[in-house]
């Protein structure tokens, strides 16, 4: 008895190890994975739900390594010989209801903060600022109202609710903030949405997840909040060069 319950904890220590190896891996400097800290509600809520399931994940975790430790236990001090008899109803129940309740927790959550997660407050509203967004292997280009163009980096008023319409004059590729949301997947002949809100100044850095093509890396991007005076300065002077128009974004 002791030598397989021995077994099992070092199989689950060593698949810990593993774990802990690949998510090191996983969260390094380029990885779509790396924890970035939100900057808009719909962020906020996909960083909830994260720490929600890690948590949940890692108590159930923990309670594994110690039931393991404790049958470990009581295996030495009885003999390894000796038959440990039939679970408890007791025990077979709190096996049952601690997963239950586990599952519960996270599906509460889940459901609580998931429209918030989906969508910027209020993103279908008049008012919103709307932009083009078009992809192309070699970079992003946004399009204002007013005629300015940017490439590859989106300014945006701090607070606003920003509406973006998504295309592809090529192949697949997705646009992703994390600080600012989800990713959406952008297909050739199709419009994709997505909205956001920043709720701080600064500079938030995005990647498409998608392998842009034979010769060209997954796309970058990044989204600028300013405040509403540099904001409006800043899209005058792209609508004069581009020879648009001043009346707003």
């Amino acid at each position: 008895m002791a030598s397989v319950v021995r077994t099992l904890i070092l199989s689950t220590l060593a698949a810990a190890g593993l774990a802990l190896v690949l998510a090191g891996a996983a969260f390094a400097d380029s990885s779509p994975l790396e924890l970035t800290a939100p900057a808009s509600p719909g962020a906020h809520a996909i960083s909830d739900i994260y720490w929600v399931v890690f948590g949940v994940a890692l108590a159930l975790f923990a309670l594994v390594l110690l039931g393991l430790a404790g049958a470990l236990a009581r295996s030495r001090r009885a003999g390894n010989d000796t038959d440990p008899g039939p679970l408890k109803t007791r025990t077979l129940g709190l096996f049952a209801a601690i997963p239950l309740a586990a599952v519960v927790v996270v599906a509460v959550v889940v459901f609580a903060r998931l429209s918030d997660a989906k969508d910027a407050p209020a993103a279908g509203a008049a008012g919103a600022l709307q932009v083009k967004a078009e992809a192309r292997q070699a970079g992003w280009t946004y399009t204002y109202a007013n005629g300015a163009t940017a490439g590859d980096r989106l300014r945006v008023p701090t607070g606003a609710v920003v509406r973006l319409s998504l295309t592809s004059a090529d192949v697949t590729h997705s646009w992703w903030v994390p600080a600012l949301g989800g990713q959406v997947r952008i297909y050739p002949g199709e419009t994709a949405t997505a909205a956001f809100r920043a709720d701080r100044d600064g500079v938030f850095e995005g990647r498409s997840t998608v392998p842009s093509g034979r010769g060209f890396d997954r796309l970058t991007t990044a989204v600028e909040a300013l405040p509403q005076a540099e904001y409006d300065a800043w899209l005058e002077q792209a609508a004069t060069e581009n020879g648009g128009s001043t009346d707003g974004g």
